[in-house]
């Protein structure tokens, strides 16, 4: 499951992330939680983002912010996160 859902997200969120315009504040937390409902490690999804996992880490954790494009990013995997999280559940 994990690893196919990661292949998914790389390829939908690079379909969807030029079309963004912008982005508000990213409810990471909320992108914690999905990571983990959908059984997606940090690696993975710092694969799909454009950054190492550390970074992540450090989003997660609230020691550091993504940069506006990174935020972008991970807005749109959000969006795609919570879809697939429906999808998981029901």
């Amino acid at each position: 499951m994990a690893t196919t859902s990661s292949t998914y997200l790389r390829e939908r969120v690079r379909s969807l992330v030029h079309r963004k315009t912008g982005v508000g504040e990213v409810d990471l937390a909320r992108f914690k939680q999905l990571r983990v409902r959908l059984g997606l490690t940090q690696s993975e999804l710092a694969d799909v983002i454009g950054v190492d996992r550390t970074a992540l880490t450090a989003w997660e954790k609230g020691t550091k912010n993504p940069t506006p494009e990174h935020a972008k990013t991970v807005a749109v995997l959000l969006d795609e996160m919570e879809r697939l999280a429906g999808e998981v559940r029901g």
